[in-house]
């Protein structure tokens, strides 16, 4: 009798529970969506390339290495398996309380035989959550969630940053390596010259020295040149999850006329690394703080059920509902200290803009001042170099002009070949400094 007199209490209390829940009014704003500008690098193509993975015995493009981090490197995968982790985060969120099934007996001794004089209550209660908590919990937990994915795209790009600078590091020690071997070259050709003309007297045995001399330096500068090539490969490698270094580079030219379109990006500065890093924790704590704000807020919970009293063979029904007053405690401190969080953040965002807008404005100067002068040594500086060089090496073998001088142009022109190389690698890091401010990829 008892149960079933209890499944019919229960059944008309779940009735009046699902009619309550049409009228619990909650919130489920989605976070501000981002900025298609700030897109994983790594989703780009990269990890998809016809033809498998490159060949390690080949030579690499820029692309081709970004295949191969994007296939093997682990922090990739921890980065989206920590996205992934907060998906449950939300679905947690937005689960409802859990209904309490309670069972009471009363009056029941050891005097009496078994339950024939006790009350036996049986009840069901159900909290509900008002003034749309659960949505503000989804909120926040999405929001929060959004910070994970954020965080995980800036080590997107720094790993892209560090493969990019890595990529341009083996690109310049394998043109530093060429530049050696050809003043190396030279050196050498200016030793035979010099051996010939001091067998024949029309040179001092102090001319071959200094020749030989200046070949010594150049064979050593050699050495230290390609043992650097190795580190860098095997820097770049290791992004990969590999160590060996037995291949080349291919690397594209160098392309001026591209920087003149840096300006347009100025517009990008205002979601830039460290303004998208502040704007999604503002939203953050404003999702908070609509938590804090729905929690200070009281729930309801409604109870109904069954009381059997065994002595006279009765049923009677029990309603309940309970409302916590909130005289003390309506999260007023949570609330005034979260208030006051989002008008620092407000505050670092102005500050951040300036910085940003700063940092941009001084990589493009710098890039200006670097293509000013890589177009003035390459166009100008270099060609004279080379043809005074030629002119003097031409007068030296006949015999014209001392050593000194055909050095001195010797070292003119190893320096401004080198020098160019050290610009071209100096435009390269600037522009990946570019992409890490902005979140954006530069061809």
């Amino acid at each position: 009798m008892i149960i079933k007199f209890g499944k019919v209490v229960i059944s008309v209390f779940l009735l009046s529970i699902s009619f309550l829940l049409m009228l619990v009014a909650e919130s489920n704003a989605e976070p501000r969506a981002q900025s298609p500008q700030w897109e994983s690098p790594f989703d780009a193509g990269f990890d998809s390339l016809s033809g498998g993975e490159a060949s390690l015995k080949d030579s690499l493009a820029l692309a081709e290495v970004l295949s191969l981090v994007a296939k093997a490197n682990p922090s990739l995968r921890a980065s989206r398996k920590r996205i992934e982790a907060t998906k449950g985060a939300i679905v947690q969120a937005g689960l409802r309380p859990n209904p309490e099934l309670d069972i009471e007996a009363e009056q029941f001794s050891g005097n009496a035989p078994g339950f024939r004089e006790s009350e036996i209550n049986i009840t069901l209660s159900q909290e509900f959550e008002l003034w749309g908590k659960r949505g503000a919990r989804k909120t926040l937990a999405k929001s929060e969630a959004e910070i994970v994915r954020l965080n995980a795209l800036f080590a997107d790009f720094d790993l892209y940053a560090t493969t990019v600078g890595r990529f341009f590091e083996a690109t310049h020690a394998q043109e530093r390596v060429k530049l050696s071997l050809e003043a190396s070259e030279t050196a050498q050709s200016v030793v035979e010259t010099a051996r010939v003309r001091m067998e024949k007297g029309a040179a001092l045995r102090s001319e071959l020295l200094l020749a030989e001399l200046e070949l010594g330096r150049a064979q050593l500068n050699l050495s230290e040149a390609e043992s650097e090539l190795v580190t860098a490969k095997e820097r770049l490698s290791a992004l990969w999850q590999d160590t060996r270094s037995n291949f080349t580079i291919r690397s594209p030219k160098t392309n001026l006329t591209k920087l003149t379109e840096i300006e347009n990006l100025q517009p990008l500065v205002e979601n830039s690394r460290g303004m998208n890093a502040l704007s999604s924790e503002e939203r953050s704590i404003r999702a908070r703080l609509n938590l804090e704000q729905a929690n200070g807020k009281p729930n309801i919970t409604l109870s109904g059920g069954l009381k059997r009293l065994e002595a006279d063979k009765a049923n009677t029904f029990i309603i309940g509902a309970g409302l916590p007053l909130p005289f003390f405690n309506r999260n007023q401190g949570s609330k005034a200290s979260l208030r006051a969080s989002i008008e620092a953040v407000k505050l670092d965002r102005e500050q951040m803009l300036t910085a940003s807008h700063t940092e941009f404005n001084s990589i493009k100067r710098r890039l200006a001042q670097a293509a000013s002068r890589y177009r003035s040594v390459s166009s100008s500086l270099l060609p004279k170099a080379e043809e005074t060089y030629s002119s003097l090496k031409s007068a030296y073998d006949i015999g014209r002009i001392p050593y000194s001088i055909l050095l001195e142009s010797q070292r003119t022109l190893i320096d401004l070949r080198f020098e160019l190389n050290d610009i071209d690698f100096t435009i390269r890091e600037e522009l990946v400094a570019l992409e890490r401010l902005l979140g954006v990829t530069i061809n």
